[in-house]
């Protein structure tokens, strides 16, 4: 049985505060990171920039891994917004949505090069709730990899171990973009995964 709950006009400001603040915080950090980066940033230097009390940033986030986790949750949401649109529309073929897929996230993370860093240096301590949203994008691209393969798209191959060839050079492409700080370079992966990898399978 679904109980509504009522909420107070003080409780839902206290919750938009809370919201703000938090964005606030998320967007600092990213700023700090792309400008010390991340292990020269400290919680005092988030803090400051934010302009809140450092007690209050370690309210919201007890240490600088959870920012991390924060930021890269973020950005696997909109991952999976993307995901989302491409994969509905029927006009989508499989190797098309990983094509837009590709674009659209390679795109939209430009701004976003060092948490990508940071993320890639510190994998093995980021929350399991991160890993388990990665694990479940995974298994989605090998299903579609299969429907690729079953359409004619692609030719019979092991699906598994060509979606992790293709995670791989995905992630090796744009680290050593964002490494070099050349995110011009972001806009020429999706083409470069392409060459490297499925046209080959397809020649």
């Amino acid at each position: 049985m679904f109980i509504k709950v009522k909420w107070s006009k003080g409780e839902i400001q206290d919750g938009k505060r809370l919201i703000e603040k938090r964005r606030r915080v998320l967007v600092s950090a990213n700023d700090l990171f792309s400008e010390l980066g991340y292990e020269n940033t400290t919680m005092a230097m988030i803090s400051q920039k934010t302009g809140i009390s450092l007690i209050s940033l370690l309210f919201l986030y007890s240490r600088k891994q959870k920012i991390l986790d924060a930021l890269v949750g973020h950005h696997l949401d909109v991952h999976a917004g993307i995901r989302a649109v491409t994969r509905t529309n029927p006009a989508n073929s499989p190797l098309t949505c990983f094509r837009k897929e590709w674009d659209l996230t390679c795109e939209y993370m430009t701004d976003y090069g060092a948490t990508l860093i940071a993320f890639s240096r510190n994998k093995s301590h980021c929350a399991s709730w991160i890993q388990n949203l990665q694990e479940m994008q995974r298994l989605q691209d090998v299903e579609l990899l299969d429907k690729a393969c079953a359409i004619g798209e692609l030719p019979p191959v092991n699906v598994v171990s060509l979606e992790s060839v293709l995670r791989g050079t995905l992630w090796h492409l744009v680290i050593e973009s964002a490494e070099k700080e050349d995110y011009s370079n972001f806009s020429t992966i999706p083409s470069r995964i392409h060459s490297m990898v499925l046209d080959p399978l397809m020649s």
